[in-house]
């Protein structure tokens, strides 16, 4: 959905997780970076994950709007919180979502520099509110086009809708548990809905080179891991034509993730931009303490 601007089409980003209470965390993940860049431009993108009681969380939820908003689950909420910049464009990235189903709740998106603005999606049973906000001319944010968009198939409580980014963590469990080749997910973009599906391909060998830190010790890493590649097929749904390609972290195109056997973390994203194929490499992977991947 977002992650740095499309323009640049190049993506480095952190991200800070914890496992406790996020029922889609697959390995002992608690901060991973990753970066491109090529002679023009480098972006950097920090992801933090925390949990918050549902009580707090729908305060924030409402706090936004008073639309509402799909009911938790859960006795907690999940939150990634995403800050990224990219040249002359930085910005902010909040997510709210049930642990317990792992659906999305809300997202608020915040631009700033040359291209200033927010972007607001509260996710209900039938469909995404979508609100467009410009700078106030003293503070704060007026809101400047609002919309409801209708999913195009009905939605079933056994197939939670998902962003783009949470992808990236349905990719480990699909090579950590080793259950199946494949899982199939309902994922909104900016505007529209499209049906993914994750494939397992067979186990490789690439070559990596990052600081892996676990229980305090840091160990860098610069050799050949084996890794399964997961290939992201998205099929976009409904009538309409296609307005902007899928795409995760702005890379587009043949999208796949390479995930390390042992760990199950993400060692690279593949995808291309208009500048040609770009892979997203991790640069250091902080792994939670006493952790048995």
């Amino acid at each position: 959905m977002l992650l740095a601007t499309r323009r640049l089409g190049l993506v480095a980003f952190a991200w800070l997780i914890c496992q406790t209470g996020h029922a889609t965390a697959n390995a002992c993940w608690k901060e991973l970076h990753f970066a491109a860049s090529n002679s023009w431009v480098a972006a950097t993108t920090v992801i933090q994950y925390q949990t918050m009681a549902t009580a707090t969380a729908v305060a924030e939820l409402q706090g936004a709007t008073a639309l509402p908003v799909l009911p938790a689950t859960s006795s907690a909420i999940g939150k990634i919180h995403v800050t990224f910049s990219a040249a002359r464009s930085q910005g902010e990235l909040d997510t709210w979502f049930d642990p317990g189903n792992g659906a999305v709740l809300q997202s608020l998106r915040t631009t700033q520099g040359r291209d200033r603005r927010q972007k607001l999606y509260r996710f209900a049973s039938d469909g995404v509110w979508r609100e467009r906000r410009e700078p106030a001319p003293a503070s704060g944010w007026i809101p400047t086009n609002s919309r409801q968009i209708a999913y195009p198939v009905t939605i079933s409580t056994d197939d939670p809708v998902i962003t783009p980014l949470m992808l990236i963590d349905h990719a480990a469990r699909l090579v950590r548990d080793a259950q199946t080749n494949s899982s199939t997910h309902l994922v909104f973009t900016d505007t529209q809905l499209y049906r993914v599906t994750l494939e397992l391909g067979p186990e490789q060998n690439l070559a990596a080179k990052f600081t892996l830190v676990e229980d305090g010790r840091e160990t860098p890493m610069n050799e050949s891991r084996a890794a399964r590649r997961v290939s992201i097929n998205a099929q976009l749904l409904g009538t309409e034509p296609e307005q902007d390609r899928f795409s995760l972290l702005e890379l587009s195109g043949e999208l796949a993730i390479d995930i390390d056997v042992r760990t199950a973390i993400p060692l690279r994203i593949q995808g291309s931009t208009y500048l040609g194929v770009v892979p997203v490499a991790i640069t250091k992977a902080v792994l939670e303490r006493n952790c048995q991947p």
